[in-house]
Order: structure tokens, then C-alpha cells, then sequence
């Protein structure tokens, strides 16, 4: 195990674990002997379900883990609104590799009460299915896509004046 400041690394089997000491240490002892794993977590196991499986890189955080990771001013808060640290049971990410491409997906598992208490940045978006994405070329470096735009502006609005009024007063 190696620990610079307040986070540890270590490889366990073929899995870069990287974590608070005593939680790389727990992942080690599940290694070795009997212990929880994620296979024992039914948030892990459903996050895992929803991603691709050809995955070159996996990460998953926990509904604690993300928000200790992900809130405002955390280390990575700046991701908050892939995963919705207030409504999640659990986050993950992949990152797939093909011919000409890096490609990564995230997947939150959002509790449904806590989602209405909690709707989140993309909360705001009314419901869609993409059917733009196979028009672009593979060079294309972002697509984005949302449901009726008027009905989007109005929604951010909304909830931009619920979560953040100094913003819309300034705008």
C-alpha cells in the first residue's frame, strides 16, 4: 500500500484500488480471505449491469464515497452533475477503447424518493431519445442533444432560481 496524504493505492489481483488507507486495506483482507466485495453490493452489481463489458478501465463510487467525492467543493465537485451525489446509491464509470476512439460512459443509480427531493442538474431536461448521433462523423468530438429547447430553457431556469438565485440575479 502505498499513501501520499489522505489517499492510498494499491493493486489488488488486477485492480489498481485507490482509496482512504483503511478502505484499500479492507479491499486487500476481501483479497485474501473472507469479506465483503463489491459483488456482495447490489448498487455495484446493478451500476456494473448498465455499463458496456468491454472495459478497459472500471470505477465505482459508493452513495457515501460519492458524497464525500463529488458534492459542492469536493475534489472532484466539479462532476457532480453526472452523478447527483444527493440522490445516488451508487456511481460508475467506464472508459471503453476502439479502433479510433476512448469512449466514457458514466452511470449513476439514483433513488427514486430521494431524485424528487433532489433532481439534479439533469433533472431540468425533459425525457429523449437521441437519433442524431449515428449522423455525425467519428471525428466529431462532442454531441449534444436535448428535448424541446424551449421547454429545456425554461426548466434551467427554473432550477437555477431554486439552487442558485445569486445566478439568476446576476444574469
Amino acid at each position: 500500500v502505498r499513501t501520499a496524504g489522505r489517499v492510498s493505492t494499491a493493486i489488488v489481483g488486477e485492480f489498481l484500488v485507490v482509496a482512504p488507507r483503511a478502505a484499500v486495506e479492507r479491499v486487500i483482507d476481501t483479497e485474501v480471505g473472507p469479506g465483503r466485495s463489491l459483488e456482495d453490493s447490489e448498487p455495484a452489481v446493478q451500476v456494473a449491469d448498465e455499463l458496456p463489458d468491454d472495459r478497459l478501465v472500471t470505477a465505482y463510487v459508493s452513495a457515501a464515497g460519492a458524497d464525500d467525492l463529488f458534492r459542492a467543493g469536493a475534489p472532484l465537485g466539479s462532476f457532480e452533475a453526472l452523478v447527483n451525489s444527493d440522490a445516488t446509491r451508487g456511481a460508475g464509470a467506464v472508459l471503453v477503447a476502439d479502433e479510433d476512439a476512448l469512449e466514457l460512459e458514466v452511470h449513476s443509480l439514483v433513488d427514486a424518493e430521494r431524485l424528487k427531493a433532489s433532481p439534479g442538474f439533469f433533472g431540468a431536461f425533459p425525457a429523449f431519445e437521441p437519433g442524431l448521433a449515428d449522423e455525425f462523423s467519428s471525428g466529431a468530438l462532442l454531441y449534444l442533444g436535448i428535448g424541446d429547447p424551449q421547454q429545456s430553457v425554461k426548466a434551467l431556469i427554473a432550477q437555477a432560481t431554486a439552487e442558485a438565485p445569486q445566478l439568476v440575479a446576476g444574469f
